[in-house]
């Protein structure tokens, strides 16, 4: 899970430098929320990668799962 951690946040940071420079600062803000979301994903998965799948979830929410 640190792998992860430390994967996301050395890309992230490899992304933002260069729209740091250009001063996207909504563009940053959106790409931090969006790296946020994939590393809860992905430490959601990896806690139990046998469970019922996101998508599962997403189906059980809309009341469309069988």
């Amino acid at each position: 899970m640190a792998v992860l951690a430390a994967l996301i946040t050395a890309l992230g940071f490899l992304e933002i430098i260069p729209l740091d420079k250009k001063e996207y600062k909504r563009e940053i803000v959106l790409f931090i929320f969006l790296a946020a979301i994939a590393l809860s994903l992905g430490l959601f998965y990896l806690k139990d990668p046998f469970r019922t799948s996101i998508a599962g979830h997403i189906l059980k929410l809309i009341g469309k799962e069988e």
